[in-house]
């Protein structure tokens, strides 16, 4: 049943929040992966903030860029593949970031890695490699991939970090 709006007309729904959104279309950023565990989000907004990062076409997947190294399920990349399509024709998107972060139970918790700091940073930073040849070798449209990986300390960038050793890897961070 339909209530009266502000303007008097019953046929048009009452609105339970309102917001004036820009209806202009926009070029995106980047296309942002990151996983939809919710402990990390603000250091994620925050860090987007930071590097003045305006428009954004996020996704959410469990594991966050695992879904491009790593997905549960081959058709579960191939509809992230789809998303990406379409944020690079509708908004232009030519930097892809993919995040992934401490503890993720997607990549199996920091058990999985024998709670172990550096082994956990190694498995991510070599699948953030393999998610970024993938995703360069089938976009030609994406310039860029970077990866990062989050914990409760912060952001770090992976892209450029090589696949060391462990203890090699924790003196780089």
């Amino acid at each position: 049943m339909a209530t009266m709006t502000d303007h008097g007309d019953a046929s048009m729904p009452e609105y339970l929040y309102r917001h004036a959104s820009s209806m202009e279309h926009y070029t995106a950023d980047i296309f942002v992966v990151w996983c939809f565990d919710d402990r990390f989000r603000e250091a994620q907004m925050g860090f987007l903030t930071h590097v003045n990062i305006g428009h954004r076409d996020p996704e959410s997947p469990a594991g966050g860029g695992k879904i491009f190294f790593d997905p549960e399920k081959e058709s579960d990349r191939e509809y992230y593949c789809r998303e990406l399509e379409k944020s690079i024709a509708l908004h232009h998107a030519k930097e892809v970031w993919l995040f992934t972060h401490h503890d993720c139970g997607a990549c199996g918790g920091f058990g999985r890695f024998g709670n172990s700091r550096d082994e956990e940073l190694l498995h991510h930073i070599n699948g953030g490699k393999i998610a970024r040849e993938f995703i360069q070798k089938r976009f030609s449209a994406i310039e860029k991939v970077r990866t990062f990986f989050v914990d409760e300390r912060g952001v770090i960038e992976t892209t450029h970090m090589s696949e060391a050793s462990g203890d090699q890897i924790h003196e780089q961070v």
